[in-house]
């Protein structure tokens, strides 16, 4: 669950509190840790790292710990490490009745309301977790990919995608409300990815490679018919190499 300012015209593009749980190895990623109490047990506070050993001090802070089994994570994108007792006080809030985990509204900061509902799939820049389909393309000389894959998603759900980012923003591809940018830093994750009418979204992520060329591909982009995806499937090596 994530919370945003409800007002603001993009609410994506401040700070945001978010609530998640589960997802085995926990949260507290592989920032430095701050010992620290929370809901009567023993958790850390740290940076928010967003894929194996990457950390990015801007994005904000995490409060992490177990509770009932579940490992949870309270997120405060752009929040610093100087907002942590605000960040404690907000978890210490949590409603954990009903089977599950929320933030009353009263405990929110002001202004606060839910922006986005639902599975942590499209937080995940990297790997396209529960893609409708996914297929990478490998330059055999500097080793740089780029995966495009779809997966239907909520419009809430599209914009969730920016969550653990700090440089993707909307823009106009071809008439379409995109999201584009580098995803972390100047090196990447490259992102470019919209939403089609019938909800399916079509995100092309560039390892390796610079954001001009992910645009580009993203540019050239055309619907396949059926013969056209067999023979793209039936041409694609497990090796990642170039069909």
């Amino acid at each position: 669950m994530l919370y945003g300012d409800a007002a603001a015209e993009d609410p994506f593009a401040g700070q945001i509190v978010g609530l998640l749980w589960g997802t085995g190895g926990g949260h507290g990623g592989d920032g430095t840790p701050t010992p620290v109490s929370v809901r009567g047990t023993d958790g850390v506070a740290a940076p928010i790292t967003v894929f194996q050993q990457t950390i990015l001090e801007e994005l904000g802070t995490v409060i992490a710990w177990e509770e009932d089994g579940e490992p949870m994570g309270l997120y405060g994108r752009g929040f610093d490490a100087g907002q942590i007792p605000e960040l404690l006080d907000i978890a210490e809030a949590i409603d954990a009745s009903d089977g599950g985990f929320e933030i009353p509204p009263e405990h929110l900061p002001a202004g606060f309301a839910e922006v986005y509902r639902g599975s942590t799939s499209p937080l995940d820049l990297v790997l396209a977790v529960d893609s409708t389909y996914s297929i990478s393309y490998v330059n055999p000389d500097t080793r740089g990919m780029i995966t495009i894959s779809g997966q239907e998603m909520s419009p809430d759900a599209f914009q969730a995608m920016r969550f653990l980012t700090i440089g993707l923003a909307p823009q106009d591809l071809d008439g379409k409300d995109a999201l584009v940018g580098n995803a972390w830093h100047s090196a990447g994750p490259t992102v470019v990815a919209w939403q089609e009418p019938d909800g399916l979204v079509v995100r092309i992520v560039g390892l390796g490679t610079d954001l001009a060329t992910v645009q580009a591909v993203a540019e050239s982009t055309r619907d396949l018919n059926r013969l056209e995806w067999t023979d793209l499937v039936e041409g694609t090596s497990a090796c990642f190499e170039m069909p």
